[in-house]
């Protein structure tokens, strides 16, 4: 057999050795870069475990002001501010200006009324603007008489859009008015200004086919119980008119929705009646001298008139409930 090379037998040894230490130093190497990586990814999990509490604390701040908000909606309002919407929207009514209606509030204070929600419609009832505020506040000028409502911290809905109410508060504006109605009725939501005129100073120019505000909500109530027991297709309310001359009442409008409160039509008219068909003994609403307006599309109504049946009232039925005051055909 060949003799081994010199020093190999030394040799052997200092390779086994060599080798022992680079695997420790790879091993020790592995063992660094796993401890590495354990630590990334502990803060990983740290960070997404944060992430998802943070995430988890949102939703619950969330759902908890849902439950509050529909526990806010669910509840009944305080009796002093039903009264004073309600008082609001009589006065407003009295002044011709039924735009502008309240669904409801939370709280009334020194502030104004907090929590208002509000519905403000064009005069023909087609176009509306959904308000919602922390506060609304009421001011009147005395002098001019102008009323002003400001809406603040809330939004406004129109045509399916939101947007946030100005950093100064929108304003929807009454005029002219007669604010002592207001302040008789609403003397802790309105702030006053100024002074009333004197009381020589010419009064408003009223027409001698004028109604009181009584004889006015009178005819009103009357109009309503009529047309609820109508039959027509669609629910038709006389929003508002001026006076009354020879059985017709004088610049009125009606507003006719569906059961789900879809507005089907609005109609503004110089003249309107209930019009009596004794031979046929059909009654009908007579409007005279208009227009109506029917979504995007709006049309004339001539002084020759359009009627619109009522299909489950008599004659009789009619003239109990107008007293007799109606047109016959």
């Amino acid at each position: 057999a060949p003799a081994a090379p010199p020093g190999a037998a030394a040799r052997g040894p200092a390779r086994q050795q060599q080798g022992e230490r680079t695997a420790r130093t790879r091993a020790e190497e592995d063992v660094l870069r796993l401890q590495a990586e354990l630590a990334t990814t502990t803060r990983q999990l740290s960070a997404m475990a944060d992430q998802v509490s943070a995430a988890a604390d949102a939703a619950g701040e969330r759902a908890r002001a849902a439950r509050e908000a529909e526990s806010r909606a669910l509840a009944a309002m305080p009796e002093g501010v039903r009264q004073c919407l309600m008082a609001l929207h009589t006065c407003l009514g009295i002044e011709g200006f039924a735009n502008l209606r309240f669904l409801r509030a939370e709280s009334l204070d020194a502030e104004g009324l907090h929590g208002v929600e509000a519905i403000y419609t064009d005069i023909d009832g087609l176009a509306a603007e959904f308000l919602f505020a922390a506060t609304m506040t009421v001011e009147l000028d005395r002098g001019e008489g102008r009323l002003v409502l400001t809406f603040v911290d809330g939004t406004r809905t129109v045509g399916g859009q939101r947007a946030a109410l100005p950093d100064g508060g929108w304003e929807v504006v009454v005029a002219p008015v007669d604010g002592r109605i207001f302040e008789d009725r609403l003397p802790y939501l309105i702030r006053g200004l100024g002074v009333y005129p004197q009381s020589d100073d010419p009064a408003p120019k009223r027409l001698p086919t004028d109604v009181d505000t009584a004889t006015r909500l009178s005819w009103l109530e009357r109009f309503d119980r009529l047309l609820a027991a109508a039959g027509t297709a669609d629910n038709i309310r006389l929003r508002g008119f001026r006076g009354i001359e020879g059985g017709a009442f004088l610049e009125a409008h009606i507003l006719a929705s569906s059961d789900n409160g879809h507005v089907r039509f609005g109609a503004s008219c110089r003249r309107l009646a209930v019009e009596v068909d004794r031979a046929a003994g059909v009654v009908s609403l007579l409007l005279q001298d208009g227009g109506l307006r029917r979504g995007e599309a709006t049309s004339t109504i001539s002084a020759a008139g359009m009627r619109i049946l009522l299909p489950r009232v008599t004659p009789e039925q009619a003239l109990d409930a107008m007293l007799g005051l109606v047109v016959y055909k």
